[in-house]
């Protein structure tokens, strides 16, 4: 789940923090890597999956788990629970190590994975159109570690996930282009996706820069099932809410919706949509990125 990629740099790679980053990557994102050093993170506990609910308010809390209960011990998870249930906050959460058993087969399969990104952008003026591609390269599963690397004009983002039983945990982010470099590290690793991510599940988590000088707060919900065609293929979704905000030398409040093929474990669709203030000149999108195939080359 990342942005689009243009002249403004700054603020796309601030919003691709997101994402996260999370379901393998998305493209019409402008981010890249930046060298890491320690960031802090502040997780709240188990979210709950409201079953009844497909609405696509965010969840304000974190780590998804099944059944009502956590998917293994000592792991920020979404939980199951019943319908309306509060969530559960606390401020620490269990280190990267712990987050469950490392299951291969919930990986994305390597290779390279290409996306075109459309819709628009301004930066202080009237909206451009955005036309780009990216290239998301996912390297193999390596002792429960999954490095990949999002490519675009000007812009590369690097994260490593860890590959668990009951999801998929963001542990390292680095973001590089024209504009800056940030770099985010999560221990314990955060939640990007629940297995299974079913409607209703709610996560959340804070976390801020190495260089301490941005702090980002994502709240995400399944919201709703969805079958896509990609490739020429009707391919099966969840549909994942998020909202981002970035505070900080970078402002900035997105939506983001992803369709995220969880047999797949891939992002196939993901659109972006926000505004913010970032070195003192306002900024607003709105770009899709779809995947041309979930086959990697």
């Amino acid at each position: 789940m990342r942005l689009p990629r243009l002249v403004t740099a700054a603020t796309a790679a601030a919003v691709a923090l997101v994402a996260l980053t999370a379901c393998g990557g998305d493209p019409a994102t402008t981010a890249g890597g930046a060298s890491p050093s320690s960031a802090t993170t502040t997780a709240s506990s188990a979210a709950t999956p409201d079953a009844s609910t497909t609405s696509a308010g965010p969840g304000t809390s974190q780590a998804p788990t099944t059944g009502g209960g956590p998917a293994a011990a000592g792991t920020n998870a979404p939980t199951s629970g019943a319908t309306g249930a509060a969530p559960r906050r606390t401020t620490a959460a269990v280190a990267p190590s712990s987050a469950g058993k490392t299951a291969e087969r919930q990986a994305t399969a390597p290779g390279d994975y290409l996306y075109d990104s459309s819709g628009t952008f301004s930066l202080g003026g009237a909206p451009q159109p955005v036309d780009g591609t990216s290239t998301l390269t996912v390297d193999p599963v390596v002792d429960g570690t999954q490095h990949s690397v999002l490519e675009g004009e000007d812009s590369r983002t690097e994260q490593d996930v860890l590959v668990r039983e009951n999801g998929t945990y963001v542990a390292r982010l680095q973001i590089t282009n024209a504009g800056f470099d940030k770099a985010f590290e999560f221990d314990p690793a955060e939640v990007l996706v629940p297995t299974p991510a079913t409607v209703g599940t709610t996560w959340s988590w804070v976390a801020t820069s190495t260089d301490g000088k941005t702090r980002a707060t994502q709240n995400s919900k399944v919201v709703r099932s969805e079958t896509l065609t990609i490739g020429g293929k009707q391919v099966a979704t969840q549909v994942i809410q998020t909202t981002l905000r970035l505070s900080g030398d970078i402002s900035y409040t997105g939506e983001i919706t992803t369709h995220y093929a969880e047999s797949l474990h891939l992002p196939v669709k993901e659109r972006t949509k926000g505004n913010g203030t970032v070195q003192g000149f306002s900024f607003s999108m709105d770009v899709t990125a779809t995947a041309r195939s979930t086959t990697p080359a």
